[in-house]
């Protein structure tokens, strides 16, 4: 550039688009990713001066990642010992070679935090169950009530317990957060169910 600065472009395709790419400033160390390593926070947690938590980061790119292939492959392109601070486009940063180093080896690691055998019903139904006893706890009476009337057309509940699902078990995760969007249930809650289902390891599409 003519102020001397030096912008390095880095193709990262698929993540999320064909054409996405990252903008490194050498000087400072600055890497602009768009929406790769984004972070998944409400409005009240964001703070682009400390930034935030590691896991917001990995749950977003969980769901933006077509593959851990792909993801892999764009790792290795990016030399993080050449990154200060993590710019996404949506969310907090990642600031101090540090966390970013530390973000690199937890996303090589894999992105899902365990191993988890989709065809298994009964574990499914626990983690939805325990959701639903956290939803029970935390939303306003009326808006709980509204929520499970919509719940049943796809599972019976008895004593504010999934008995008997109407659809396949590894269906329910993905249609509880579809009726919370359209319920306008609060983000924070939402947030909570994705990082509920992420963290025992069950994939979500958003």
């Amino acid at each position: 550039l003519a102020t001397g600065d030096v912008l390095r472009f880095v193709p990262l395709p698929f993540l999320p688009e064909r054409g996405s790419f990252a903008m490194l400033e050498e000087s400072r160390g600055y890497l602009f990713t768009g929406r790769f390593l984004s972070s998944l926070c409400t409005y009240e947690e964001l703070n682009p001066v400390e930034g935030g938590d590691l896991e917001d980061v990995l749950i977003y790119t969980g769901f933006m990642a077509p593959s851990q292939d792909t993801l892999n492959r764009a790792l290795k392109r990016i030399n993080w010992e050449e990154v200060d601070s993590i710019l996404p486009m949506f969310g907090n940063p990642v600031h101090s070679q540090e966390r970013v180093k530390e973000l690199f080896a937890r996303l090589e690691r894999g992105l899902l935090p365990v191993a988890f055998e989709v065809n298994d019903r009964e574990v499914v139904l626990e983690v939805c169950n325990s959701l639903v006893a956290y939803l029970r706890d935390n939303m306003e009476a009326s808006e709980l009530q509204s929520f499970l009337e919509e719940f049943n057309q796809f599972a019976y509940l008895e004593d504010g317990k999934i008995v008997e699902p109407f659809v396949e078990p590894e269906s329910l995760p993905p249609l509880i957060l579809g009726l919370m969007y359209a319920k306008g249930i609060n983000p924070t809650l939402i947030k909570h169910t994705i990082r509920h289902f992420y963290m025992a390891g069950i994939p979500l599409t958003i």
